[in-house]
């Protein structure tokens, strides 16, 4: 994706817990090893109502005539300012809880992916309401959606297995995997609520 001059990003979608936030954070931290200038930014309740209010840390300083435009002259500049070439490559934006936008925010995120000035890795909450800006970022075909789902039983397995440094009784692996539902932030509350029970079968 990020050797890819056309590719504008991808968006992860799931139900909370499986790892969204965790895959964008690994993709902005190999697009930083790569060289490239990331920048992160989430939605969140609390600024949801305020113009530019998630992504407000990033904006550069774009003068006084600008904030007295159009809406749309607005949005043009700061997406110029904000991502301007340089000599790393395109800009690349880790965008979590992207379902939580402003509309403000929204709107400068799907301008500056339709220039393909920047590269958008976002996650989203599954079967949440977005912004309509959001929604067409993989609707218009801006952004490769992945839905993620939870893990396989031996997939459980096996990370339980990896966490423990030793083979798991299968009893447990199916008391994990019916309570978290392969779900791995439900599955690591399930683990805790299991330690007194005799979890490695040998040794």
């Amino acid at each position: 994706m990020l050797a890819d001059p056309d590719a504008r990003g991808l968006l992860l979608a799931g139900a909370g817990g499986l790892g969204k936030t965790r895959i964008a954070a690994q993709y902005g931290t190999m697009a930083t090893d790569a060289g490239f200038r990331v920048v992160a930014a989430s939605g969140h309740r609390s600024y949801s109502a305020l113009p530019f209010g998630a992504v407000a840390h990033l904006l550069p300083d774009v003068g006084r005539d600008a904030i007295a435009a159009d809406r749309g002259t607005l949005l043009r500049r700061l997406a110029a300012a904000l991502s301007a070439p340089s000599d790393v490559g395109r800009l690349v934006l880790v965008l979590d809880d992207a379902h939580l936008l402003d509309d403000s925010s929204a709107m400068l995120v799907y301008q500056m992916a339709v220039a393909n000035s920047v590269v958008v890795v976002a996650t989203i909450r599954a079967g949440e309401t977005a912004p309509e800006p959001v929604v067409a970022l993989w609707k218009d075909g801006l952004l490769e959606r992945h839905d993620l789902v939870g893990l396989s039983f031996d997939a459980i397995g096996d990370l339980v297995s990896t966490v423990l440094g030793g083979p798991v009784d299968p009893a447990l692996t199916r008391t994990l995997a019916t309570h978290c539902d392969g779900n791995v932030l439900f599955l690591r509350f399930t683990g805790h609520g299991c330690t007194h029970r005799r979890i490695v079968a040998h040794g």
